[in-house]
């Protein structure tokens, strides 16, 4: 929430967010409890367990919320939560307020019904989330950062459960209260004021909000809460179970669909706004409705995008289950000239017959669901330049495809396989003018195509970006860089105003294909969590902005992946000559090179010779390693393989020159330096020589083992670094620590986020 926090005064807070009763009538009943501070005869907590009774047993008096409960949550965790949290009090309809159990103990918190997490604190200072003292108002003492990202977690945790537009949150400390207004934009606090004396003002908030709308609360219309045992609720547990006359390799669907059914899950039916015809006089706007469980995929943070994904059941006009399953896709998108909706992005690329992309079905933003927060936060900073809050509209996607994710790949070769066909569907997408500019581990999908088998699909094309075909390298949208940090290429890490060109997408391929053969496949690296963490979370703090971290940035540099950077800082002081440790990686069962390391060895020095066009130093690199028998067991060709095969066998001319060339010693770079470099540079600005390089090791089908897929080797408890991950806000979660499962984040990697650092545990 770096630059997204402004203090308020309490007038301020109230005119902006909580709207004044509507009549005369309760204009008047509205002064009459502004004027009772229902507070006055409270006295101080001695400690936080003094609060949990006495401020819910104020709160509660007849009159002030007729439909509302407040409840002490503080101590036993929501059962579907795997975070463990829970916030200290809670305002629930009381229809469906959480029960205090006869024994005495406190009720449990469930995050999918609280209206407004309220937290307790029994130092007014010390815990106090906000400064206002401090530029934007953000704290440096840790108990304080602590408390901030404790807040912004109860937050994600309230959006991750509920189908919100915003949040409204109260945290007590000691004798004085904060009133919170949280959105996908930014956040606005009130000033911190004393409730004992100003109580009026605790009753005025809580009475005019108790008497808002649901929408005006923040709780989305446009998704309706579907009881598990009701009708539409039986259907879908129906519908999970039946095994149609499908062929068995798309049963992943009807799996994915019946795991999303978890029953510790608020389920929904959400709307798709749809217009036909858009511009014509036949113009006609209606609505689809569509079931879905728990999301497939869920961004972590409150901040942002916020995007979720479905296995979704459509329905028709009558209410009645309408097969197959899709895919839906509800995000945040970021309102700005020149970005346009994924949806109208995916049209044009389904028009031109781009293979292995979605085919869209649906898509438009939900009326009136935009954030506010960026409209409003000039009155509040007039002396600042530039506001850092974006315009978030909310937007639904569906698409035909329901893929699974790239790590359920089954051997090398079908990765090897699925990033080739992203690669041509990029390409075919930018000779039509249209780059991706995310290209990372979660948005490259394995999808089962009757007529080609398994196929790779690139996904998520909501960060594209129209660009001429003569002119892929014309300026930014936005200044500052997006995109997934971890798989951006080492240029676009250090300059935040560069352009994404095709070599940096090409880069980002090769991250990916290096992401996935570390985790599952048999190499000479000892600490796969220390190279995750090094390698795709880490980063350099230089020039007012966060860098590319050392291994992934000398990896294109020397054209080496150095295993010598995870040696232990007690082996350097021990004076070990720190040698070049390159990574290697092999055949299941022996130290015969895998084709992977071909590819790699080869992207990697055309990488080096792209990078040393900076005339930066190249650092000393070197080659070992020695072939041994390979295993047995050959990978199956998918079916649409040959067709590709023929287009890429009629010249061996399309074999890169360099592919069988060594990774550059010292010597090979000094050569570099005399001679042109031109030949392998060129190679990383357009597909062609990575498509024939990927083509050529497919064919060698000899080369490639069924069984090559090991155990995956990142930690199950995650890597712990004492530097702290990459520049993140609540929305960044670490590789290494495997809590981003297959994907890493999109976020800003600039200086623009810190760290959560919350007082109870955030994560499992």
């Amino acid at each position: 929430m770096h630059k997204k926090i402004t203090i308020l005064s309490f007038d301020d807070f109230m005119k902006e967010f909580v709207p004044s009763p509507p009549t005369r009538q309760s204009l008047r009943i509205a002064k009459k409890s502004s004027c009772i501070n229902i507070f006055s005869e409270m006295d101080t907590a001695k400690n936080e367990e003094e609060m949990y009774n006495s401020i819910p047993d104020a709160l509660n008096k007849p009159g002030l919320c007729p439909d509302f409960t407040f409840v002490a949550t503080p101590g036993k965790v929501d059962k579907a939560d795997p975070t463990r949290q829970s916030v200290d009090l809670g305002m629930y309809p009381s229809t469906s307020a959480p029960k205090r159990p006869s024994d005495g103990s406190h009720a449990r918190i469930d995050w999918s019904l609280v209206d407004i997490p309220i937290e307790c604190k029994n130092h007014p200072t010390e815990e106090d989330p906000f400064d206002d003292d401090a530029p934007n108002s953000e704290p440096t003492a840790e108990s304080r950062k602590a408390a901030l990202g404790q807040i912004l977690s109860y937050a994600e945790l309230v959006f991750k459960y509920q189908q919100r537009t915003r949040l409204f949150m109260v945290d007590f400390l000691g004798d004085f209260v904060r009133l919170i207004h949280v959105d996908h934009g930014g956040l606005y606090a009130t000033q911190k004021f004393n409730y004992k004396e100003e109580g009026e003002k605790v009753a005025e908030f809580f009475w005019r909000y108790s008497r808002m709308t649901p929408a005006q609360r923040g709780h989305d219309p446009t998704a309706v809460r579907i009881p598990h045992d009701s009708p539409l609720g039986l259907e879908m547990q129906r519908m999970a179970k039946m095994r149609g006359n499908d062929i068995k390799e798309r049963d992943y669907v009807r799996a994915a669909f019946e795991k999303s059914l978890d029953r510790k899950w608020p389920w929904w039916c959400l709307n798709v706004p749809v217009v036909e015809d858009e511009g014509t006089q036949k113009e006609k706007h209606f609505t689809r409705k569509f079931l879905v469980g728990k999301p497939h995929f869920q961004a972590p943070g409150v901040a942002g995008r916020a995007t979720r994904g479905y296995v979704a059941l459509p329905l028709n006009a009558s209410n009645q289950v309408k097969g197959p399953f899709v895919y839906l896709k509800d995000a945040w998108r970021v309102v700005r000239e020149g970005i346009e909706q994924e949806g109208s992005i995916l049209a044009e690329l389904n028009q031109l017959k781009i293979e292995n992309v979605p085919t869209l079905l649906y898509h438009g933003d939900i009326p009136g669901q935009a954030t506010i927060s960026q409209d409003i936060w000039a009155t509040y900073h007039p002396n600042d330049k530039g506001c850092p809050l974006k315009l978030h509209q909310h937007y639904r996607l569906v698409v035909k495809e329901v893929g699974k994710p790239l790590e359920q790949f089954r051997n090398g070769f079908e990765l090897v396989w699925a990033l080739f066909c992203c690669i041509e569907a990029h390409q075919a997408a930018h000779e039509h003018g249209i780059i991706h500019r995310d290209i990372s581990a979660g948005n490259i999908l394995l999808w089962y195509d009757p007529k080609n088998g398994w196929v790779g699909m690139l996904n998520d094309w909501e960060l594209s970006k129209r660009v001429p075909a003569s002119d892929v390298a014309s300026g930014g949208r936005q200044p500052d860089r997006t995109g997934t940090w971890q798989f951006m290429s080492a240029h676009a890490l250090n300059d935040r105003f560069r352009p994404i060109v095709v070599a940096d997408e090409l880069e980002a391929f090769l991250h990916v294909l290096l992401y996935y053969a570390i985790r599952f496949l048999s190499h000479n690296c000892t600490a796969v969590g220390q190279f995750l963490h090094l390698y795709f979370d880490d980063y350099t703090d230089g020039n007012g902005q966060f860098n590319c971290g050392q291994m992934k940035y000398g990896a294109m540099r020397t054209g080496v992946i150095d295993l010598a950077l995870l040696r232990s800082k007690s082996e350097e002081d021990k004076g070990k000559k720190s040698a070049v440790e390159p990574l290697r990686f092999y055949k299941p069962g022996s130290t015969a090179k895998h084709p992977i390391q071909t590819i790699l060895e080869a992207l990697l020095l055309w990488f080096n010779a792209y990078y040393a066009l900076d005339n930066a130093q190249a650092e000393e690199a070197d080659d070992s390693g020695s072939p041994s028998p390979q295993d047995s067991g050959l990978p199956e060709f998918p079916k649409g393989f040959f067709a590709k095969e023929k287009i890429y066998a009629k010249s061996d001319s399309a074999k890169p020159a360099s592919l069988n060339a060594p990774p550059p010693t010292t010597a090979t770079v000094r050569v570099q330096k005399a001679t042109p470099i031109d030949s392998d540079a060129d190679k990383v600005q357009t597909h062609a020589a990575m498509l024939s390089l990927l083509m050529h090791e497919l064919r060698q089908r000899e080369n490639w083992s069924a069984n090559d897929k090991g155990p995956d080797k990142r930690p199950k408890k995650g890597y712990k670094h004492p530097k702290d991950p990459i520049p993140a806000s609540s929305t960044q979660l670490s590789l290494a620590s495997g809590t981003t499962g297959t994907t890493g984040t999109k976020r800003k990697a600039d200086r623009d986020e810190n760290p959560r650092t919350p007082k109870k545990q955030s994560k499992a």
